[in-house]
């Protein structure tokens, strides 16, 4: 149970005490003439009962219960908003690492496509053409390649920072 919680159980417990009775104790001493009186200390107990209150006990109470249920629902509330934004920013970095395995692949494949294009030019089959196409992509490849690798970085902050292992200051850069 959380703080919240137990606040408004504690107010749903005072609010209950309006149907028991008051008790106060008091403890006087008198100073006087030295002479007067024996005993200069005296002592009341008073005892109360509130017998109608106009219905005012038991609204507290309501109103209390009320509390404890609306505390429930936001911690409820909170507890599926945490879970919803973890499985997305898992899901998100699954995405992003899928992506990022892809375009390393198609890094791979444009770095082969430039070889293969300068080969072919410096052997007289290819033209100037392919090696600056070729060359085009692979730079297109490495670009979307970073794009991806930043992605996965970004997801895999949000996803510590929806599981609590990082805190949104961690993430910002110190001064």
């Amino acid at each position: 149970m959380c703080q919240e919680e137990k606040a408004a159980q504690y107010g749903a417990q005072i609010a209950r005490s309006g149907y028991l009775p008051t008790v106060s104790l008091s403890l006087k001493k008198e100073w006087q003439n030295q002479d007067s009186a024996p005993n200069p200390w005296s002592t009341q107990l008073t005892v109360g009962f509130n017998l109608f209150d106009g219905s005012k006990t038991k609204s507290k109470i309501k109103q209390a219960e009320w509390e404890i249920t609306k505390t429930h629902e936001m911690l409820q509330q909170k507890m599926e908003q945490i879970t919803l934004e973890t499985k997305e920013a898992y899901f998100n970095l699954q995405n992003a690492r899928t992506a990022l395995d892809i375009a390393s692949q198609v890094v791979a494949k444009a770095e082969e496509d430039y070889a293969i294009a300068q080969v072919r030019y410096q052997s007289g089959l290819g033209t100037n053409l392919d090696v600056i196409d070729s060359q085009g992509a692979l730079t297109s490849a490495k670009l979307n390649y970073t794009n991806a690798r930043y992605d996965y970085n970004k997801y895999s902050v949000q996803l510590a920072q929806a599981m609590g292992t990082i805190t949104e200051e961690d993430t910002h850069d110190k001064e």
